[in-house]
C-alpha cells in the first residue's frame, strides 16, 4: 500500500505540496534537468487534532528517480534503524524515528543523508490528517488484507479488518497502516 500511496503522491506532487502539512526544499531545481532527484517521504505520528508535544517519523521512504532512464527506486527506513542523529539538539545514536524530534525536517534529512551517504534533494512531511486528506482526493485506494486483525482507528480504538480485498477511504487507511 505505501509504495502505491508513494507513486500516486509523486504524480500528484503539485497537489501535495500545497497541503499545510507537505513542505518542499530545493524547488528553485528543475526536476527534468538533473539526471537523478532524491525524495525524502516522511509519514508524522501526529495531527492537528492530536497535538503529541513531541512527533517522530513513524514511516520514511527514499525515492531515487532516474530522469535519464526513466527508472524509481523506492527504499523504506526502518523507523527502529539505529543510526547517528545529526541535530543541533541532540549528539548520539537514537532510532532514525526520532531524528525529527530532535530537530524538525532539518535533522531527519541530515541523518539520512548521512546514513544513507545520499544527498537529499526534496522531501515531504505527511502527517495523520494529510495522510487521510491525499487518500481521499485521490479516490479509494485498494488494499488486499491478508489476514483478519483489528486495527486502530484515529483515536486509537478498535477497527476490525477482514481478509480480502477492500476499497478504503482514507481514515480507513490509516486505521489499517496505524
Amino acid at each position: 500500500m505505501l509504495v502505491a500511496f508513494t507513486i500516486q503522491g509523486i504524480r500528484l506532487f503539485d497537489m501535495l505540496h500545497s497541503f499545510h502539512e507537505s513542505r518542499v526544499i530545493k524547488s528553485h531545481h528543475n526536476l527534468t534537468q538533473q539526471p537523478v532527484s532524491t525524495f525524502l517521504l516522511m509519514g508524522l505520528d501526529n495531527s492537528g487534532k492530536r497535538k503529541l508535544s513531541t512527533t517522530r517519523t513513524d514511516g520514511m521512504m527514499v525515492v531515487i528517480v532516474n530522469h535519464k532512464t526513466k527508472t524509481m527506486t523506492l527504499c523504506s527506513l526502518l523507523r527502529d534503524t539505529f543510526v547517528k542523529i545529526h541535530s543541533q539538539q541532540y549528539h548520539g545514536y537514537q532510532r532514525i524515528e526520532s531524528a525529527y524530534t530532535y530537530g524538525g525536517d532539518a535533522a531527519a534529512i541530515a541523518t539520512v543523508e548521512h546514513y544513507l551517504n545520499l544527498p537529499i534533494d526534496y522531501y515531504l512531511t505527511v502527517n495523520w490528517d494529510g495522510f487521510i486528506r491525499a487518500i481521499d482526493d485521490i479516490g479509494p485506494v485498494e488494499v488486499n488484507v491478508d489476514r483478519d486483525f483489528i486495527g486502530q482507528d484515529y483515536w486509537g480504538k478498535p477497527e476490525k479488518f477482514k481478509a480480502g480485498l477492500q476499497s478504503m477511504s482514507g481514515a480507513r487507511a490509516l486505521a489499517y497502516a496505524r
